[in-house]
């Protein structure tokens, strides 16, 4: 019989996860039957290591997307999220960098050489003036990707209150 362990840190998975097997799999299920989800529940419950499990299983037949939008206080900073987050899918990367081109071609020849916060502070620059349209092309080429995306949000209440105030 397992114990619960305890523990501090971001998220526990994959082996760490475990005893929540009923939830995971109505999520998955929900998931796959194309539902649009928000999880709600007080902090230090275990959203992030559910979603971010579900992401885990389902990488053999979609593309996941997972964004931490906790330090994000404008939708600029979630599309800049959400182009970050497409770097490990290949041809999601392409499509990224396609929806960014006249920006990149003018900043930089090798932005695949770049580590991530240089990543996401070049994105961010690159969408202060037209972060809309950006935005747009790039929900667009994820809408149309294959395999299909599936892109978690952690933490969108907190950017959504931001916005709000």
């Amino acid at each position: 019989m397992k114990k619960l362990k305890r523990a501090v840190g971001p998220w526990v998975d994959k082996d760490s996860f475990w005893n929540r097997d009923r939830e995971l799999a109505d999520l998955i299920e929900m998931l796959e039957e194309g539902a649009n989800i928000l999880i709600t529940a007080p902090r230090r419950i275990g959203k992030t290591s559910l979603i971010r499990e579900a992401g885990n299983r389902l990488e053999d037949r979609y593309s996941c997307l997972q964004l931490d939008l906790q330090k994000s206080r404008s939708p600029a900073d979630m599309i800049t999220a959400l182009s970050v987050a497409t770097r490990s899918h290949v041809n999601l990367w392409k499509r990224t960098k396609e929806a960014f081109k006249n920006f990149i071609s003018s900043t930089t020849d090798n932005i695949d050489s770049l580590n991530i916060n240089d990543l996401t502070i070049k994105f961010r620059d690159g969408l202060l003036s037209g972060w809309q349209d950006k935005g747009d092309r790039l929900v667009g080429a994820i809408a149309a990707s294959e395999p299909p995306a599936i892109i978690f949000m952690d933490e969108f209440p907190l950017l959504v209150n931001r916005l709000l105030k």
